[in-house]
């Protein structure tokens, strides 16, 4: 069913709302660039987060990014449940990161102390000599079981030849099959596993770069795109709009590895002070189980703080250790996409096992 003119004019209203309110949220802020420097937290790292919760004053500081994005529910219930406040932390947001830049300076120059991203980006980073390192996961694809909505990216169509994932392997035989997006990403890497997975060769796709979520969906609804893939909170507007379900990340056959989102910050910060990094997983881990356990909640305290409505977080990393293979297939579609060099980066080149146990 296509959406009718109403529909689409409710979709982009939304959107500039959307965009409005990040503006508003970034000019408001009052940071002024620079970090304060942290004092190592007293208490040991791993100690006992049962004790009871230090003073504000005595509160240890750790600097972000504003995250008026989708991947900050672990960082805003750990503020508002009082996780960080159990772990002698406080968190600080520094404003929102300009567009077409990314949190890596800002970490590397001081005025943030962490940052979230996936495998792939991490890799290029690394690769270009950035001294930083993952501490532990934060986010990573659901069990089957888990509700559909948890999942990474989900594929959607409106073209009446397009009702299954079967339907694109015949669908324009001898063409390309459009889809926003660029390589390598998130977004290629799993996509390509999508269509290998079901048979169908990831030669097909071709990727159409679009300035933004909003942007792609107008170019599926004019026909330049054959099928739009997309992250949550978009999967509520392509819903309501009639969009088809193609696939989802599920389908791609990574488990897990299909969501890896690494929680970051630099080989300075971490040699400096390493207690306030065990902290802060500590603080993250209660939040990771929080948010699976109460996704209800952990949407509406997300959608307070981005101020754009949520209707589903993603699904959170709960065990203990880092397995490396949630990171190594990220390397492997690097070296098949031409971005990196074979053997170039290893799992050891991103990530340290000083807080989190090695699993395979």
């Amino acid at each position: 069913m296509k959406p009718n003119k109403n529909t689409l004019a409710r979709l982009f209203a939304v959107v500039t709302i959307i965009a409005l309110t990040v503006a508003l949220f970034a000019a408001c802020s009052n940071n002024s660039g620079t970090a304060a420097t942290n004092a190592p937290t007293s208490a040991p790292a791993g100690g006992d987060s049962t004790q009871a919760p230090a003073t504000n004053a005595e509160l240890i500081t750790i600097h972000s990014s504003s995250r008026l994005e989708c991947t900050s529910t672990p960082f805003v219930l750990a503020e508002k449940l009082g996780f960080f406040a159990e772990e002698g932390l406080k968190i600080e947001y520094t404003g929102e990161i300009p567009a077409g830049s990314n949190d890596l300076s800002t970490v590397l120059n001081g005025t943030n102390d962490v940052l979230t991203t996936h495998p792939n980006t991490f890799a290029t980073w690394v690769n270009e000599g950035a001294a930083v390192k993952t501490v532990a996961l934060d986010i990573v694809d659901p069990p089957k079981d888990a509700d559909p909505a948890l999942r990474h990216m989900r594929l959607y169509a409106t073209n009446a030849q397009i009702n299954s994932l079967a339907d694109l392997a015949n669908y324009k035989q001898g063409q390309k099959i459009k889809v926003n997006g660029t390589v390598p990403s998130c977004s290629s890497f799993i996509l390509n596993s999508i269509f290998e997975n079901a048979g169908i060769s990831s030669d097909r796709l071709e990727w159409v770069l679009a300035d933004s979520t909003a942007a792609a969906l107008q170019a599926l609804e004019q026909g330049d795109l054959d099928v739009v893939f997309i992250h949550p909170p978009f999967y509520y507007i392509a819903e309501q709009n009639g969009y088809k379900l193609i696939a989802d990340s599920f389908d791609a056959g990574l488990g897990a590895a299909a969501g890896t989102y690494f929680i970051v910050f630099s080989e300075d910060y971490i040699a400096k002070y390493p207690d306030n990094v065990q902290h802060f997983i500590n603080a993250f881990k209660k939040a990771h189980v929080y948010a699976n356990e109460h996704p209800e909640e952990a949407a509406a305290l997300t959608q307070e703080h981005i101020q754009q409505e949520v209707r589903a977080t993603h699904y959170y990393y709960t065990d203990d250790g880092i397995p490396r293979s949630y990171v190594q297939p990220w390397i492997d579609d690097l070296v098949s996409a031409g971005a990196l060099d074979e053997g170039s980066i290893t799992v050891d080149d991103l990530v340290t096992f000083q807080f989190e146990k090695e699993l395979p």
